[in-house]
């Protein structure tokens, strides 16, 4: 248990460090709080949307089963914990179809 901490605070730790890094990483902020801790505010990255609370961190990813969420999407995810029927998925137990 204790080396798990130990291993989510460091990467914790890493993945602000490099976040924080504009040049690499351009931030946006989305105007909605986050669901988990409630009082960060979730900052749209790239391939990430991230809590900006540093103990907190939330990351929830764009990227399911082949598709990339736009910032709607995320919106809408993020606000009402889901979004409208969405097409464009790739099935993960048949990658070869």
């Amino acid at each position: 248990d204790t080396f798990r901490k130990e291993i989510e605070a460091y990467t914790r730790e890493i993945t602000s460090e490099l976040l924080s890094c504009d040049k690499l990483f351009a931030r946006k902020d989305s105007g909605r709080k986050c669901p988990k801790c409630g009082t960060g505010t979730m900052q749209f990255y790239g391939k990430v949307v991230r809590c900006d609370n540093p103990d907190c961190a939330l990351p929830v990813f764009r990227q399911i089963a082949g598709k990339t969420l736009t910032d709607g999407e995320m919106t809408d995810l993020l606000a009402k914990g889901k979004t409208e029927v969405l097409g464009g998925f790739k099935s993960m137990y048949y990658p070869f179809r």
